[in-house]
């Protein structure tokens, strides 16, 4: 069991850095260098229901008066924890992201702890990068530096933006949030969710929300002009 859970770690963990090193690449960052990533320690699956293990992270915002070190004991069973796992460079999760922050802000900030999650380009240490795409979105909150992959596997993280909640109870409610709209149950979404959280600490455990597909928020709505090139010359010809 524990040889399967570590190469499908592993096989998340290389998906997401690999991921990321296109995004830093495409953003003009230099290229990260190719690492062997078989021995990633494993970590086993935070259980939903349950308190969620405490650790420490360096924090990647550098905000003035923010600490250098994050740890969660600080929060776990204090107050609610937001949690945003996002890649720089992804536009989809940058966006959820920031709506994430404004919808914590809106329900009280001081009531819930939000906190992001990302890590270096694939291969790479250097923070430099994830710091700059960081002060570009001018988040508020300090960043988690998920070195080693410890938060990716505690939250079972197979894509980005993933939207994770933790009650006032430290424990690990929901996971796999792809947006703030998602519905979790009969007239209850995922900011809902997060309202709720500021007003009384508590939730249901939802365990990981299926899969999100962002064209579902295009249902019921006009389709938006866009045009598509044709690759037949003849049917190019023909519809002139």
């Amino acid at each position: 069991m524990t040889s399967q859970y570590t190469r499908h770690a592993a096989v998340v963990a290389a998906l997401m850095i690999a991921a990321s090193g296109i995004a830093f690449a495409q953003s003009g960052s230099k290229p990260a260098a190719r690492t062997d990533i078989a021995g990633l320690a494993p970590v086993p699956p935070a259980e939903f229901g349950a308190k969620f293990p405490s650790a420490s992270f360096g924090n990647v915002n550098d905000v003035p008066g923010q600490p250098a070190t994050i740890d969660l004991a600080t929060y776990l069973g204090k107050k609610p924890i937001v949690f945003v796992y996002w890649m720089a460079g992804n536009s989809r999760s940058e966006k959820i992201l920031l709506e994430a922050q404004a919808a914590v802000e809106k329900a009280g900030a001081d009531k819930i702890a939000f906190l992001p999650i990302a890590a270096p380009a694939f291969g790479s240490t250097d923070l430099g990068p994830l710091k700059a795409r960081i002060a570009a979105l001018k988040l508020k909150a300090p960043v988690l530096n998920d070195e080693g992959f410890r938060l990716l596997q505690e939250l079972q993280v197979h894509g980005v933006p993933n939207i994770s909640i933790v009650d006032g109870e430290g424990k690990l409610r929901l996971t796999n949030g792809g947006s703030l709209t998602q519905s979790i149950e009969y007239k209850l979404d995922v900011e809902g969710a997060i309202r709720r959280l500021a007003s009384t600490g508590r939730m249901g455990t939802y365990g990981p929300l299926s899969p999100y597909y962002p064209v579902m928020e295009l249902v019921g709505k006009k389709c938006p002009d866009f045009d598509a090139p044709l690759i037949n010359d003849a049917a190019a010809h023909s519809l002139s």
